[in-house]
């Protein structure tokens, strides 16, 4: 689907009341205003993704803080995000999203932002939580960026947090002879269904081998 940026920025919020949709995976939480609920899963990103492009400009439209693939995704070409935290029952921005979820003491800017939110899902859910998050190696590492809108996930930024946690740990996956090769590309481009590498198979080692030889690519394209 293409997109014209200029087109979307801004424009989220601005309708009246009662042309509000919430979206989440299920309507069960304590919402204090009226709304329109659209029910859809987490790993469902394409559908997620051309749901909000194509209401975005009619309505407001805010998502479910549990729902972070489907906003990371949607942040990587929209930052205009509204996001309902369950937490306090409070509409939020996406850089307070991040902001929040980091307790970082400096102020992040959108790209920075988008970047935390791709490493999270990166390492959280493609990876499985291995290695495990770090906040602190999250932001130390965060890259510097002239990009005026955030387009992709960044491969030396990932490839870089996965060394430094697995140096920190001295983890002797790490020390594997003939990893495997995964085609990072297939599972974390834009589509419905996606799933996490399937950890029975690959290890740290395999992950970090095949970073390696992304990361020097330009991979714009991987995610629209």
């Amino acid at each position: 689907m293409s997109l014209f940026i200029k087109d979307y920025i801004g424009l989220n919020g601005l309708h009246s009341l009662d042309r509000t949709i919430l979206m989440c995976e299920t309507n069960d939480i304590y919402v204090p205003f009226k709304y329109t609920p659209y029910i859809s899963s987490d790993v469902k990103i394409k559908t997620n993704y051309e749901f909000f492009i194509t209401n975005y400009t009619s309505f407001n439209i805010i998502i479910d803080s549990r729902m972070i693939k489907t906003i990371t995704y949607i942040a990587n070409t929209i930052d205009d995000i509204l996001i309902y935290n369950i937490n306090n029952n409070e509409v939020i921005s996406l850089t307070q999203f991040v902001m929040n979820k980091t307790l970082s003491s400096k102020i992040l800017n959108i790209h920075e932002c988008v970047n935390i939110l791709n490493l999270f899902v990166f390492i959280n859910f493609f990876c499985n939580n291995k290695p495990s998050w770090n906040c602190d190696i999250a932001l130390n590492l965060l890259p510097y960026t002239k990009s005026s809108i955030p387009n992709s996930f960044s491969i030396p930024y990932i490839y870089k947090y996965i060394l430094t946690c697995v140096s920190q740990n001295k983890n002797d996956n790490m020390k594997l002879i003939s990893p495997k090769k995964i085609n990072i590309q297939s599972y974390i481009q834009i589509q419905d269904g996606i799933k996490q590498f399937q950890s029975d198979h690959y290890t740290i080692n395999d992950i970090v081998y095949s970073l390696k030889n992304l990361k020097n690519i330009d991979i714009n394209y991987i995610l629209l």
